[in-house]
């Protein structure tokens, strides 16, 4: 692992702590702040392709595996013991991102809708994260969350 490397991806990753995951979920913050000092995590991440070393995608795959983790050592040991399966979920998956764009198609039928309009976007809080294989997770409707099981 290259300096360059270690050092873009600590950045991304305290960016993500305080950015994305501070105020939102206090386990993440942790969990990226983590990655950032060690230099394991770093090295781990510093295999993959620029487009895989991104936070929600660890953070998934570790959770879709394992379940969530405790706290960061519970977190370091499960990338310490398992970075292989960590790894081949990482590269056989990819996140999905919440960009306008996705709408795009949606937007001549919104034309024609008489206003006023209102989106309502609905999804899974940062804690949740998570991939939608055999089983979703379930937001119920005063926001809790119930993680899907892995089968």
């Amino acid at each position: 692992m290259n300096e360059n490397s270690a050092s873009r991806i600590a950045s991304a990753y305290l960016a993500f702590a305080e950015r994305e995951a501070h105020g939102r979920s206090a386990l993440y913050e942790t969990f990226a702040r983590g990655i950032a000092t060690d230099c394991v995590a770093l090295s781990f991440l510093a295999e993959f392709p620029q487009a895989k070393q991104q936070p929600n995608l660890l953070f998934a795959a570790v959770k879709y595996l394992y379940g969530a983790p405790r706290d960061w050592s519970n977190f370091r040991r499960l990338l310490l013991e398992h970075g292989d399966e960590i790894r081949a979920t990482m590269m056989a998956r990819s996140t999905q991102t919440n960009e306008p764009a996705r709408c795009a198609t949606l937007f001549p039928l919104f034309a024609r809708l008489s206003p006023p309009l209102a989106l309502l976007e609905v999804g899974q809080p940062l804690d949740c994260v998570s991939f939608r294989m055999h089983s979703p997770t379930i937001m119920t409707a005063i926001g809790s969350c119930q993680p899907s099981l892995r089968r």
